[in-house]
C-alpha cells in the first residue's frame, strides 16, 4: 500500500531513519524515482519536540531532512547485505573454531 501512494505521489525526497526495515523501503523507494535520505535515529531524536509518539516522530524527521548539516547514511545494496552476513557467518566460524579447545561450542543457525 505505502509503495502504491508513492508511485501515484510526484517524485520527492523521502526521509526514513535506520530502523531495521530502512534499507529495504529506501531501495524500494529509490526505485520509484524517490531520493531517498536514511538518518541515524540518534540524530533525529534532537529534532522531537514533547512526548515521543508516530506524529513527533514524523514531525522530526521532517525537519532533519531539511537540515542542510544533517548527515545522511548511503542506502546499501542488497549485495551488500549478504556481503555482510557471509562476514558475520565466517567470524562466527572463527569464533567457534577459537572456542573448541577449550570445551564449548557455538551453535549456528542451520544454513550458515
Amino acid at each position: 500500500m505505502l509503495c502504491a501512494i508513492f508511485r501515484a505521489a510526484a517524485l520527492c525526497a523521502a526521509g526514513r531513519t535506520l530502523l531495521p526495515p530502512g534499507y529495504y523501503w529506501a531501495r524500494e523507494l529509490g526505485a520509484l524515482g524517490h531520493e531517498v535520505r536514511l538518518m541515524p535515529a540518534q540524530y533525529v531524536k534532537a529534532y522531537i519536540k514533547g512526548n515521543k509518539h508516530d506524529a513527533a516522530d514524523a514531525e522530526a524527521i521532517c525537519e532533519s531532512v531539511q537540515r542542510p548539516t544533517m548527515r545522511f547514511v548511503p542506502v546499501k545494496r542488497q549485495s551488500n547485505r549478504r556481503r555482510h552476513c557471509c562476514i558475520v557467518a565466517a567470524s562466527s566460524w572463527c569464533v567457534s573454531g577459537a572456542l573448541a579447545p577449550f570445551g564449548r561450542r557455538l551453535d549456528l543457525p542451520s544454513g550458515v
